[in-house]
C-alpha cells in the first residue's frame, strides 16, 4: 500500500508506563494476523460499517 502525508513510517508503542501508572494490562495480545481476523469477524457479526463507527466514536 502506498504511504499517505502523514503516515507514520514505524513506531516501537513502550507501554509498560501505562501497565505500571494506571494498572492497565491488554486483555487481548495477539498476532496482527489474529487480530485483523477478530476485527473482521466482528464486523461480519455486528454488521457494523467500520467507518460509520469510528466517525461516530464508537
Amino acid at each position: 500500500m502506498e504511504k499517505q502525508k502523514g503516515d507514520v513510517g514505524d513506531t516501537l508503542a513502550d507501554v509498560s508506563k501505562a501497565e505500571t501508572k494506571l494498572n492497565w494490562n491488554p486483555k487481548i495480545k495477539v498476532n496482527i494476523n489474529k487480530g485483523l481476523r477478530k476485527y473482521i469477524d466482528w464486523i461480519e457479526v455486528t454488521n457494523e460499517n467500520p467507518r460509520k463507527v469510528s466517525k461516530s466514536g464508537g
